[in-house]
């Protein structure tokens, strides 16, 4: 397991920082979020999952994980993993390829061009603020429902004769 994310500066390309995770780090939103705020312009992610033994619904969770990650922070998300799939996630959210779980031991790659971007999603500059903000507006139209509700004149339910 890793301890934290890390920022890799490349030699020969000032505008590749590739903001790295290792095993379960996926799962933490701060964590990529600090790696953007660093100047990450790429996302990779690399897991050993053997020990599930090639599971279809941990390789489909991963991805989706790895997909909100691209997504929160708008970075292109490389995700490798022996035993699951491993993918090109653009920052739209789109898999744009994928390699599929193999149970054969089958070696693949994966090569592609790769934008490298720099801008910053709301997410990324507001974090985990956005939560309670959308709780608390989530509460006060709850509230504002029921006292308008409340304050209507009642109707009082008054038996109808039948002719």
């Amino acid at each position: 397991k890793g301890q934290g994310a890390r920022l890799f500066y490349s030699p020969h390309d000032a505008n590749l920082v590739i903001g790295g995770t290792l095993c379960s780090e996926n799962i933490s939103p701060l964590l990529h979020r600090q790696t953007v705020f660093g100047g990450a312009s790429l996302l990779v992610h690399s897991a050993s999952l053997g020990p599930f033994h090639g599971s279809a619904l941990l390789s489909r969770q991963m991805l989706a994980i790895n997909t909100a990650r691209a997504l929160e922070n708008g970075r292109y998300y490389l995700s490798a993993a022996n035993d699951a799939s491993s993918a090109i996630i653009s920052d739209t959210g789109i898999a744009t390829l994928q390699e599929k779980t193999s149970t054969k031991k089958e070696i693949g790659a994966i090569l592609a061009k790769i934008p490298l971007l720099t801008y910053l999603t709301p997410y990324t500059i507001l974090g985990d603020i956005l939560s309670p903000i959308a709780l608390v507006f989530t509460l006060i139209t709850m509230l504002w429902k029921n006292w308008v509700a409340s304050s209507s004149p009642i109707k009082e339910n008054i038996p109808q004769r039948g002719i």
